[in-house]
């Protein structure tokens, strides 16, 4: 009961985002990692989003991206990963919900399968997906983008 109402003041405080967007059309700066085992890729579910995507979120004030990457993975699913050791991929800039971000993308490759740790509240639900099968989902866009570069011969 007390995650259901955790889950619902998420949602309605994304919808007051989303308003807040809308009016004010901000830029922002987040982060988003890739995370690998045994060439699967972990896939999240935000319990106030649609699109399934990658653990990640905003800065924090006077924070790197690579130290907003790992703070994430703690939150959200549990991993304690050194900053060092996340590799960025790249800058995609992705303009959707009323606003324009720049995202920094992360990856790091795990050698023994994690126990992943998720909050039910924001974080609904974690998997390791075959990224084939990734690429079937309607995933959040830099997901997306990144499994196709990730996918095509190199």
């Amino acid at each position: 009961m007390i995650d259901r109402l955790w889950r619902w003041s998420l949602q309605l405080a994304y919808w007051l985002a989303l308003v807040f967007w809308f009016i004010f059309r901000p830029r922002g700066r987040g982060v988003m990692v890739a995370v690998w085992f045994d060439r699967r890729i972990l896939i999240i579910q935000n319990s106030y989003k649609r699109c399934p995507t990658f653990p990640g979120g905003g800065l924090l004030a006077n924070e790197s991206a690579r130290q907003a990457a790992a703070r994430e993975l703690a939150e959200e699913v549990g991993l304690h990963i050194p900053p060092h050791a996340l590799n960025r991929v790249g800058r995609f800039r992705y303009q959707a919900d009323f606003k324009r971000d720049r995202i920094d993308l992360f990856e790091v490759e795990l050698n023994s399968r994690p126990a992943l740790q998720i909050d039910h509240r924001e974080v609904t639900a974690a998997n390791f997906q075959d990224p084939r099968q990734a690429q079937q989902m309607t995933l959040f866009p830099v997901a997306a983008t990144y499994l196709q570069h990730r996918a095509a011969p190199r």
